[in-house]
């Protein structure tokens, strides 16, 4: 086994990190795209094992079989600064600098042709599961895993589609962001996958979950106190605690923040030697005919994080602007978004930053205002089409340093809700509004809330105003205006008549 020294001790072990994704293509067929993520400064990548399963809950009851999948690119995605060389060189080579290549492999499956025939139809088979997976994990990983296999996977819910249609298909959720592997000690990491459905707009929820050590789902195992929701060191009031409560707007961020919504995750690392993984599924979501929820299709990426000392004088750039827009089919929405960059102490220039976004929103567009300003202002503009309602729209926004020899990287999410309808109050003031059973509009009641459903009333800031469950009453007045009710992937749009 090779050794190489650093800031951290790496042996042949070289893989980084994976996420999957597939494509529908008509006739029964998808296109599997599997991403794999190689330390350049361990061994080279081999071609890795392609598998798939089928049953239900998991589980794998109806078989297990081996495909092909064949590589279609490599490529040098490390983030150094533009005066920097890239280290990946030669690619594929071991022992050659401290960066990152990212790997492409690919394949067409075809469920009308054996063995992935064998699935369809069978309701215990309905969930088929693509995994790809290669040993082993770096053996410098300090918080669980280390020297463990690894694996990656996206499922499709043959059952669930059959529900909605007999013709539904789907397409999974793609990470449209670059992982960031390398961060700085005791500096804020805020990062988004930006995962996206450029297809259908399925409605999404993400998670944090545990890595995987084999195709059968078995997770990896995580040294205490560390989990796969709690998987590294962060700053908290309490030395050495993993689990307090996250504050993601405090200066520096506590805790490990993660919105289930939009998949940011913000937290400010503070073990200067550690080395962790990150898993996060993505969940995809979609009305049957009879109009209730059921998931369609998942996809991991699994991440390994390095924890870097040596950029102590550089800090990330800041987003500052609403991460929750609210409005409906028809309007015109625009917002701003400023991207700051303070200077460290010790710093002597002050960093130039850049922005750009991920095209998470087709006919939408991202201005920045003053393209020479050190600092940038972007502005976020989408006249919504008329013919959409009830889904959830999502873009990241991204901000770059050029801080040599690596720079910092900010990744925030945005999402976008759309009403599903737009019920009138004809009263200048309403003091209590019956959510259920009556109705506060002409006899129907507000997305058929039954008692125990959570429900929330924002005003279009995305402000809180109230919440509840059932038949709970609103207490709080309602001024003239339109106001947002939100119950699960449901909402509601309210306009309150002077």
């Amino acid at each position: 086994m090779l050794l190489f020294t650093g800031s951290h001790i790496v042996q042949a072990s070289h893989l980084m990190g994976a996420d999957m994704q597939y494509t529908y293509l008509g006739n029964s067929k998808y296109r599997i795209t599997a991403k794999l993520y190689r330390d350049c400064r361990g061994i080279a990548l081999a071609k890795p094992d392609f598998m798939v399963s089928a049953g239900t809950a998991g589980g794998s009851s109806c078989g297990t079989f081996t495909l092909d999948i064949k590589l279609k690119s490599i490529r040098d995605i490390t983030r150094n600064c533009k005066s920097q060389p890239k280290p990946c060189d030669p690619q594929n080579t071991g022992a050659t600098g401290e960066g990152v290549e990212e790997h492409i492999y690919d394949t067409i499956v075809d469920f009308s042709v054996a063995p992935l025939s064998n699935f369809v139809g069978k309701s215990s088979c309905g969930e088929v599961t693509f995994f790809v997976g290669q040993c082993c994990r770096n053996n410098a990983i300090s918080t669980g895993a280390a020297g463990q296999d690894f694996w990656a996977s996206c499922t499709i819910n043959l059952n669930s589609l059959q529900a909605i249609s007999a013709t539904a298909t789907n397409n999974s959720p793609h990470f449209s962001n670059l992982p960031i592997i390398y961060t700085c000690c005791n500096k804020p990491y805020r990062y988004n996958h930006g995962s996206v459905d450029l297809s259908e707009y399925d409605s999404m929820s993400f998670k944090m979950v545990p890595g995987l050590q084999n195709r059968s789902g078995v997770s990896v195992n995580y040294y205490a106190p560390f989990s796969a929701r709690y998987p590294l060191s962060p700053k908290c009031s309490t030395p050495k605690v993993v689990n307090c409560t996250p504050d993601p707007k405090a200066n520096p961020p506590q805790g490990i923040f993660f919105d289930t919504s939009t998949g940011d995750l913000v937290f400010t690392p503070v073990n200067c030697s550690e080395v962790a993984i990150l898993a996060v599924e993505v969940t995809e979501y979609r009305k049957t005919a009879a109009g209730s929820w059921v998931w369609i299709g998942k996809a991991r990426r699994d991440i390994q994080l390095i924890i870097k000392n040596d950029c102590s004088n550089n800090n990330p750039p800041v987003i500052s602007g609403t991460k929750e827009i609210y409005a409906c089919p028809g309007d015109s929405v625009c917002f701003t978004y400023t991207i700051s960059d303070t200077t460290a102490v010790g710093q002597t220039n002050p960093d130039t930053v850049s922005v750009a976004w991920n095209k998470g929103i087709p006919g939408a567009s991202f201005k920045i205002k003053d393209a020479t300003a050190r600092e940038k202002e972007v502005e976020f503009c989408w006249k919504i089409p008329a013919n959409i309602q009830g889904q959830t729209f999502s873009f990241t926004i991204t901000a770059e340093d050029q801080a040599c020899p690596m720079k910092n990287t900010t990744i925030a999410g945005v999402n976008v809700y759309l009403c599903d309808r737009l019920v009138r109050v004809n009263t200048p003031k309403v003091q209590s509004l019956s959510i259920y059973p009556q109705p506060c509009a002409a006899g129907q009641p507000l997305m058929g809330l039954k008692p125990g459903m959570a429900w929330q009333i924002f005003d279009l800031s995305g402000r809180n105003i109230a919440s509840g469950k059932g038949s709970d009453d609103l207490r709080a007045p309602l001024t003239p205006g339109i106001f947002l009710l939100r119950s699960g992937n449901a909402s509601t749009l309210i306009e309150v008549l002077p």
